[in-house]
């Protein structure tokens, strides 16, 4: 009978882990060895010794004890040198042994994670979120069909691809998750624009407030809540004290979150809220609210570009200022449908084709919000200034 051949020396087995593996058979010897070979088997093996020591992993990988199994996986998990069936196998294991191998494993394939995906546990698919430059098909898989909490996930994970339509795919299958919103809103400047703009109209009232405080949005989406959050003020059934406490509360929280500057309250003013405008620099300049109106609103050239110097606000920005006030100042709202949409889209036009001092990021903030709006019907809305009844379709 030919004898066994003992591990090659290049394993490194001590003298101690051989009496442990004749001497003790028990749970905990076998898990301290697969710990051991777990690290040999990034060591420098020969060939031989390395098909020695895959034989022992496969061996182990397949353990009855979840200790055992559990300690090979940890030990295993991010090594570039384990075999394709002994990482599958540890892959579809039970969670104490999977997780592991699923979030850090460098050799499972994309269609490994995705039947991962498709079949796992809840804690199977968020380990695949966390996992490191996911691919955009696996991170399809996990919007497609992952829980909650695994797709919140994929959205704090920085380094995943993900598309515009895994974007939309979320948020239709989560519409009403704080959790998934505020993940989306933490991939800061990766958001496709639209995403961001429905995202905002999406969130709830608390996440708003709460993302309006954040250091770490982007200034592009911080305008956007902040038209949001004025939005949903002005519904709400303040009185005139209230409304000018939470508006000048609303400053103070943007100024100290770093999103209180020129570019944003000409984006505001834009928008059409002169309230917001006027707030946002009595704020910036230290003056009180009636000193800064008079300021701004001076028709003379010297009183709004005081109150920008001494705000520290560009210069470059009074010319889409001064235009986009007037329009604001001479456009009243009417009452009939539609006239905010209406309001808007006169300052957006009268700034974007008579102002050529813009940045690229506030152009193409403005245009992108124009183009947001629906058309105007010109007749419609000449017959309802004029009190005449609309016209009805044939």
């Amino acid at each position: 009978m030919t004898e066994r051949q003992a591990p090659p020396s290049g394993i490194h087995l001590t003298e101690a882990d051989v009496d442990k593996l004749t001497e003790d058979k028990s749970a905990a010897t076998r898990s301290d060895v697969a710990a051991k070979l777990g690290q040999e088997l990034d060591s420098g093996l020969s060939d031989g010794e390395r098909a020695i020591a895959e034989d022992i992993v496969r061996s182990l990988a397949h353990d009855v004890a979840v200790t055992v199994r559990q300690a090979l996986s940890e030990s295993l998990k991010n090594s570039p040198n384990l075999p394709d069936d002994v990482a599958q196998t540890l892959a579809r294991d039970v969670e104490e042994v999977a997780l592991p191998i699923l979030q850090y494993t460098p050799t499972l394939s994309d269609e490994e994670l995705i039947g991962i995906v498709n079949s796992g546990s809840e804690s199977k698919q968020t380990a695949v979120a966390q996992r490191m430059h996911l691919s955009e098909d696996v991170s399809s898989a996990l919007v497609s069909t992952g829980a909650e909490t695994a797709v919140a996930e994929l959205m704090r994970n920085a380094t995943a691809q993900i598309n515009a339509k895994g974007y939309d795919t979320a948020l239709n299958r989560f519409p009403d998750s704080d959790q998934v919103h505020g993940s989306i809103l933490q991939r800061q400047n990766t958001l496709p624009g639209n995403i961001t703009e429905r995202l905002v109209s999406m969130v709830s009232d608390q996440l708003l407030d709460y993302l309006v405080q954040r250091e770490d949005v982007p200034d592009e989406v911080a305008a956007d809540m902040l038209l949001r959050t004025r939005q949903r003020a002005t519904m709400n059934l303040f009185g005139d004290d209230d409304q000018q406490n939470n508006l000048n509360n609303l400053v103070k929280t943007l100024d100290e979150a770093g999103h209180l500057s020129g570019s944003l309250i000409l984006r505001s003013l834009c928008m059409g809220d002169l309230d917001f405008f006027e707030a946002a620099l009595a704020h910036m300049s230290g003056l009180p609210i009636v000193n800064s109106r008079l300021l701004i609103y001076d028709e003379g050239p010297l009183g709004l570009k005081t109150i920008y110097e001494r705000s520290e606000v560009a210069l470059s920005l009074l010319p889409a200022t001064r235009a986009a006030l007037n329009v604001v100042r001479e456009t009243l709202f009417d009452g009939a449908e539609g006239d905010i949409e209406r309001r808007r889209r006169r300052v957006l036009e009268r700034v974007l084709t008579q102002v050529d001092a813009l940045n690229d990021d506030d152009l193409d903030y403005l245009i992108a919000k124009l183009d947001s709006l629906a058309p105007v019907d010109f007749l419609a809305e000449a017959r309802a200034l004029a009190g005449e009844p609309a016209m009805q379709p044939a």
